[in-house]
Order: structure tokens, then C-alpha cells, then sequence
């Protein structure tokens, strides 16, 4: 079996979805029920084994580094190694993935994207790695959309879904307006990378608005051989915590279960 040492968590870019108030702090660092979000996804990738996390993180968000030292410790005691590495300019996630890649000597990585959690557990990014293990194919995880929102993601271009319930991914569209998406598959933020991607990665030009878009990386990738995708389902519990509606969808879900509602009634003062 092959297994993947390093997960990237890509944390550099500027929450512009929610200023101000990710003017004063990190977006990573606003809490998704009574914790940062970041440490779900941290807390995921432990939970799947994986022992070497890199987090890329940006010089304007110090305090991320200083949340990020008090969690290397927490994670050395669970057997796990994190390390961070700088992006200077957030300049698309193509290049967060490049920064944090060189930390990986060569080996398959996975992706996990820190504003789009799955609340249900370790299960999802389990069977993306059980899946590479068994195919030594990059392995992304897409869900079911309406047309009228295909246009805020990468699309996949489906060939055919697999006997084991996979899908093979032909290629990916960058953000398609909806006649002219190629299906109703989402790209969402957990993605397992073969390493010859790397090198396709490493040749992603910016496009027209200065960024390096991992989706034409993945794109190029496809093209020699299909793409492995897994459908996200509803008992993933995925969440987007990068915008507001989806932060607070995520709380209410959260708080309003019962053992969570215990956490926010006051401890009496004697």
C-alpha cells in the first residue's frame, strides 16, 4: 500500500468574501462550533492517518503563525509533524499548492481546503487515499450543483462512472458560465495528487486576473489520464465556512446539537 505522508492546507489567501472582519483576523481563525475552523481540517487529517501537515500561510496573517505554534505542539503529541511555509503574494491556489509541495520531497500529497469542511468526520478523505492506494491516480472530490451556481467552481467533465461507484474525470473547466458547463460536478476542497502533477502544477501560467488556477494544473493532468472523482454526499456534512451564509449555516448546525448546546450554558457562579 502507498501511503500519503503529507496533506497541504492552503491558508494564505485574504478572506475578501469576509472583511472586514478578516481584516482583524484570519479567516481560518473564526470559530466554526466554538473552535477554529482551521483545526477541523487539521483534526481531519490526523484522523486519516496522515502524519506531516504544511500549512501555507501568508507574512499578512501573523496570527495564524502564532495559532499555528501552539498547534504543532498539540499535533507532535497526537504523532504528526507540522510545518508552514510562506506564499508571498496570494497569487491563485495553484501556487499555494507549489509552496507547500516542496515540502513533500516528491511524494503524493493531499489538499484539504480550510473554508470547506467535512463536519461528519475522516471518512470522506479515508476513501479518496484508500481509492489512490488502489489506482495510483489523483483522486478530487466533487458534489452535485444547480446550473445557477456551477459558475463559483471547477467543473468536472465526467467520462464515465466506475463499477465501484467513482467517477472518471476527463478534465475540469475553471468556473463555466451554466450552458456551458460540462456537467453539474463541483470541484470541492479535498483533492489527493499523484506526483507527476507536480510538474503540471510547476507550468500553470497566471490567468487574467494575476492567479495560478490549481483546476488547469488538474485539467492538463486529465488529459494524459482520467481523474478519479468522489461524489461528496450529504452525510459528509460538507460545509463552506468561506462566506458568511455558509459560516453561519455551519454554527447553527453545529450549536443545535444537543451535546454543543450543553457547551454554551453558563457554568454557575458561586
Amino acid at each position: 500500500m502507498t501511503k500519503i505522508r503529507t496533506a497541504i492546507i492552503p491558508a494564505a489567501g485574504r478572506g475578501t468574501r469576509m472583511r472586514p472582519a478578516t481584516d482583524a483576523v484570519a479567516k481560518e481563525l473564526l470559530p466554526v462550533g466554538g473552535r477554529p475552523a482551521i483545526d477541523w481540517v487539521l483534526d481531519e487529517a490526523v484522523s486519516a492517518d496522515i502524519d506531516h501537515i504544511v500549512v501555507v500561510t501568508s507574512p499578512a496573517k501573523p496570527e495564524l503563525a502564532w495559532y499555528l505554534d501552539s498547534a504543532a505542539d498539540r499535533l507532535s503529541d497526537l504523532g504528526a509533524k507540522l510545518d508552514v511555509a510562506t506564499q508571498l503574494a496570494p497569487r491563485g491556489l495553484a501556487d499555494a499548492v507549489e509552496c507547500g509541495w516542496r515540502c513533500a520531497a516528491g511524494e503524493a500529497v493531499a489538499v484539504l481546503l480550510p473554508d470547506e469542511l467535512i463536519l461528519a468526520g475522516p471518512e470522506l478523505l479515508v476513501s479518496m487515499l484508500a481509492h489512490y492506494d488502489r489506482e495510483l491516480r489523483s483522486v478530487i472530490a466533487l458534489m452535485r450543483v444547480e446550473p445557477s451556481v456551477i459558475g463559483s467552481y471547477g467543473c468536472a467533465r465526467a467520462a464515465a462512472r466506475s463499477p465501484i461507484g467513482t467517477i472518471a474525470v476527463a478534465g475540469l473547466v475553471e468556473k463555466p458560465s451554466p450552458t456551458a458547463a460540462p456537467s453539474d460536478l463541483a470541484v470541492t476542497g479535498r483533492y489527493i495528487l499523484a506526483p507527476e502533477v507536480f510538474n503540471d502544477v510547476c507550468a500553470i501560467s497566471p490567468d487574467l486576473s494575476g492567479e495560478r488556477q490549481l483546476t488547469s494544473a488538474l485539467d492538463a493532468a486529465a488529459h494524459r489520464a482520467p481523474l478519479v472523482g468522489i461524489e461528496v454526499l450529504p452525510c459528509d456534512r460538507r460545509a463552506d465556512v468561506g462566506n458568511w451564509s455558509g459560516w453561519l449555516a455551519a454554527n447553527d448546525g453545529l450549536f443545535a446539537e444537543p451535546n454543543r448546546r450543553q457547551q454554551l450554558v453558563p457554568v454557575p457562579v458561586a
